[in-house]
């Protein structure tokens, strides 16, 4: 790794979720991205609101953990995390500080609400180019997983969208922990070694 702590760049490390990495210099005062475990809002329950620090679309709900109404999930992050209910509703933010050309790896936690659904697909785009999606229809238990994918950006700054691409509104998509760090390519390391970054229908 080669980045530095939050705290290194001035940041108060009680906006961001899990230890989030910086991606500036140590001893540099930059912004990666805020509110990015989801506690920055004080709530006495679940509530349908847009988290502090995040823009979006369509219904986009807080849920604190243990909710029995949203399924009595617990990220094990925090008090709260963010629900997005389909249709291709959404959530992103803008991240700067970032090294135009270097690799980062951007690393969450996930789960779903049971639905009867065909399809709960979680969609991450990175400036608009879907660069990563995987179906949490699949899931045998209601429980959180850790998913990460990488990416290039082409400038400083980069916004970073979580979709939820399912196609009725009957699924909900929950996201919490974000991460963001800039990584070293080795020789060891390959970028879409699974070759499932590229979306592809059927």
């Amino acid at each position: 790794k080669v980045t530095a702590p939050c705290t290194s760049g001035g940041i108060p490390p009680s906006k961001f979720g899990m230890g989030v990495t910086c991606a500036v210099p140590k001893g540099v005062t930059g912004h990666v991205g805020s509110n990015l475990n989801f506690e920055q809002d004080d709530l006495a329950a679940s509530t349908v609101q847009m988290p502090s620090g995040w823009t979006g679309k369509g219904a986009v709900a807080l849920i604190k953990n243990h909710d029995n109404t949203w399924g009595g999930q617990t990220s094990n992050n925090g008090d709260t995390f963010v629900s997005i209910q389909g249709p291709i509703g959404y959530i992103e933010q803008r991240f700067f500080g970032l090294t135009p050309g270097q690799v980062y790896k951007l690393t969450f936690l996930a789960s779903h609400r049971k639905a009867n659904v065909e399809e709960e697909t979680l969609q991450l785009l990175i400036d608009g180019h879907a660069i990563w999606e995987t179906s949490l229809q699949d899931r045998t238990s209601n429980t959180f997983g850790e998913f990460s994918a990488q990416f290039v950006p082409e400038g400083k700054t980069a916004t970073i969208r979580f979709v939820n691409a399912a196609p009725l509104d009957t699924s909900f998509i929950f996201v919490d922990g974000v991460e963001i760090e800039q990584i070293e390519v080795g020789a060891t390391t390959v970028l879409n070694g699974d070759f499932e970054a590229d979306p592809i229908s059927d």
